[in-house]
């Protein structure tokens, strides 16, 4: 079918492709950490650590409290961006 319609390959439009580095991968953790109320220590989780070890075999997982530092980074990063977008926004 996809032959007859011209169509190659099949790509999900759900998501952009995103390359692997360590400085993304902690981010989304921190991110997840943060915005879904996740604990630190998920990244202990067994199911999860073996998930990331079938997607990217030797993938680097953060301890806990790397997870916290990250969280803490992010929200100091990002505060001042917060407060001036809605001092700007309040106009």
């Amino acid at each position: 079918c996809d032959a007859r319609r011209g169509v190659t390959s099949v790509t999900s439009s759900a998501a952009p492709e995103l390359e692997y580095s360590v400085a993304a991968h902690r981010t989304l953790i921190a991110l997840r950490a943060a915005a879904c109320h996740r604990p630190y220590h998920m990244v202990n989780d067994k199911f999860y650590r073996a998930e990331i070890e079938m997607l990217r075999p030797g993938t680097p997982i953060p301890s806990p409290p790397t997870v916290a530092e990250d969280v803490r980074r992010l929200y100091q990063g990002l505060s001042g961006d917060l407060g001036e977008y809605l001092r700007v926004s309040r106009r």
